[in-house]
């Protein structure tokens, strides 16, 4: 009777230890609270986006769009236009400074600047003034 006594006693130090292991993984594998995978940016002329906030990640087989980089902390997400549209970052775009686009099928390639400002390089069309959402699948 001794012995089953001592079982449900074992139990917190075990939920604690099942936390702690789920907690160190899951974040290591992008399990995160919701409010730290979305993001977003806005675009103010002339061509510089400010205040990037970008983080997520994302399953590469929940979208045929592509990916965007974040500057920020080194993941993928979805990015999503003012309008709503998806924004498509283009395969084998990414380096450490800069990635291209495609816009509402413009093309644009993006350079980052100082701080968390990315600047607009090369643009063949217009940008849509507003914020961008990174928002992970």
């Amino acid at each position: 009777m001794g012995d089953a006594m001592e079982v449900p006693n074992r139990w917190p130090f075990g939920l604690c230890v099942l936390a702690v292991v789920c907690c160190t993984f899951g974040s290591m594998v992008g399990c995160k609270d919701r409010g730290d995978m979305e993001g977003s940016f806005n675009i103010r002329r002339p061509w510089v986006v400010h205040d990037v906030s970008l983080r997520g990640v994302v399953d590469p087989l929940s979208s045929r769009l592509g990916w965007v980089y974040d500057f920020t902390g080194g993941q993928r997400c979805q990015l999503f236009a003012p309008d709503g549209h998806p924004v498509e970052a283009l395969p084998y775009s990414f380096s450490a400074d800069s990635l291209v686009l495609r816009i509402g099928g413009v093309r644009y390639t993006v350079y980052t600047a100082w701080g968390n400002e990315l600047v607009f390089g090369r643009i063949e069309g217009d940008v849509d003034q507003g914020t961008y959402h990174c928002v992970p699948k």
